[in-house]
């Protein structure tokens, strides 16, 4: 496959410039160049869109002559070298020369769409973030991250807290979407990770999603969401929180009896003081 794209490198020299990466060494970025994460892969990325091969990059079997095996019957064997050369190699120069003319269309990286996705935070996919987040009949916060962002570890911890915290409510939906496997649209404008959009309930189609990255805690995603809501929302018990002050309890009754026993005695100094002010007062001079 190498050897085939730098026979394509070295006929487009000086209209296209090609390098490569280790899929291995570079596997986030390698997935994130093909179609469905398969290797080897062919693409490029030109003002923000991704363009990806889709043809074959690599040699297919084919069943060989009957009579060719031990049991007199065809068999399947890698095609010959010089066949991929020649039916792979003017596909791949027309496919650099349409993309050189501007006449593809941008590829969306997608992954399957998953199967079980009931849990509080909706995973959402390239050929799903438009009609789940963008179009969807309800208030969506989509959280965009990637698996090599190392500030996205924290956030997805809080992302995960806040969307416990609203389960169940059907009017806000809480998404996230890998961006190093999906591709989103680029009206959107995410320039870095880890980011948050919320797109308000029947929005128009050239509304800005509001930009909630700057939301650090599931605390201070509340008060965004709940200040952006398209509709007037409840605002959800932390039931994390409420545990926390319950055990509290024990010690703010042992505070209250502490504080409650020292303002008798204090009351009680202060009685004694009074009696002895006024047995001073009636002394004769």
């Amino acid at each position: 496959m190498l050897r085939l794209v730098h026979r394509a490198a070295v006929a487009r020299r000086g209209s296209a410039a090609f390098g490569y990466i280790d899929g291995e060494k570079y596997a986030h970025q390698s997935r994130a160049l093909s179609v469905g994460g398969a290797l080897p892969a062919l693409a490029t990325e030109i003002d923000g869109e991704h363009f990806a091969y889709t043809g074959t990059l690599a040699p297919w079997l084919e069943l060989e002559a009957a009579g060719a095996g031990a049991d007199g019957q065809g068999k399947l064997v890698l095609t010959s070298e010089e066949r991929f050369h020649a039916e792979v190699y003017p596909q791949l120069l027309r496919w650099v020369d349409s993309l050189l003319l501007g006449r593809l269309s941008p590829t969306i990286r997608t992954q399957e769409p998953p199967i079980d996705n009931f849990r509080p935070v909706m995973r959402l996919v390239g050929s799903s973030v438009e009609s789940l987040a963008m179009r969807a009949k309800m208030d969506v916060l989509l959280y965009v991250h990637a698996p090599w962002c190392a500030a996205c570890t924290e956030r997805t911890r809080q992302v995960e807290q806040f969307a416990e915290l609203w389960e169940g409510e059907r009017r806000l939906r809480v998404a996230s979407i890998d961006v190093s496997r999906n591709d989103l649209p680029r009206s959107l404008r995410v320039e870095s990770l880890p980011a948050l959009l919320f797109f308000k309930a029947g929005r128009a189609e050239k509304e800005a999603a509001v930009d909630m990255s700057h939301a650090m805690t599931s605390a201070e995603m509340l008060d965004a969401v709940m200040a952006h809501a398209s509709v007037a929302l409840t605002r959800p018990v932390d039931t994390a929180e409420l545990e926390g002050l319950l055990q509290l309890l024990p010690r703010l009754s042992e505070e209250t009896l502490r504080l409650v026993a020292e303002n008798e005695r204090l009351r009680a100094s202060l009685a004694t003081i009074r009696t002895q002010l006024a047995v001073d007062d009636r002394r004769p001079s």
